[in-house]
């Protein structure tokens, strides 16, 4: 992992919007195998007055517009060592991940290698994934969902290895999330 220059770090992970859908299927059935991050590629919308830092990722219908993608990016400080469980929660296409397969840019990631996937066109449902994480240490953390039409949802919850059972609501991610505001995807990349 890159050198994250803590001094710099702000609070809550960064949101933004794109004015395309992640899917190359905007009709049909949108299966997952059309999802492609490398659509978001130039759609960056940069008057979206919802950009910003947010601490908790729990946004509910009506806030993700027809065809567009969210993606939420920064580190994640894991307070505990050991096995951490994510669920991303979204309406439609959404994937989550952590570590180094979050470090590129929003239009490089690889469905392929997130932690937890819930692509293609569905209502709200869950994708899990858990992984070993250390006390102390800083992760890249990037989330996205893209919205086809009708409802929408983008929903991240987390547990420590001694915490109990997972949620659908979206967890407060204060002291867990955080962002740097000099860099554009949200953290160093030296």
């Amino acid at each position: 992992m890159p050198i994250i220059h803590r001094k710099q770090l702000a609070s809550g992970l960064y949101i933004r919007k794109y004015d395309a859908y992640i899917n190359t299927d905007t009709g049909g059935s949108h299966p997952s195998t059309n999802d492609d991050p490398g659509l978001l590629e130039g759609n960056l919308d940069e008057n979206w007055s919802g950009e910003g830092p947010i601490t908790t990722v729990n946004r509910g219908t009506g806030n993700i517009a027809d065809l567009d993608t969210h993606v939420v990016c920064g580190v994640f400080l894991a307070n505990e060592t050991g096995t951490w469980n994510f669920r991303i929660r979204c309406d439609d296409a959404g994937y989550l991940w952590i570590g180094s397969n979050a470090e590129a840019l929003e239009w490089n990631l690889n469905k392929n290698n997130a932690l937890c996937d819930a692509g293609g066109g569905h209502g709200e449902l869950n994708g899990d994934g858990s992984i070993s994480l250390t006390a102390g240490t800083y992760y890249a953390i990037k989330a996205m969902v893209g919205d086809r039409g009708g409802g929408d949802a983008f929903r991240i919850d987390f547990k420590a290895p001694s915490e109990g059972a997972l949620s659908n609501t979206g967890r407060d991610g204060t002291g867990f999330y955080f962002h740097n505001p000099y860099a554009p995807n949200g953290f160093n990349l030296e």
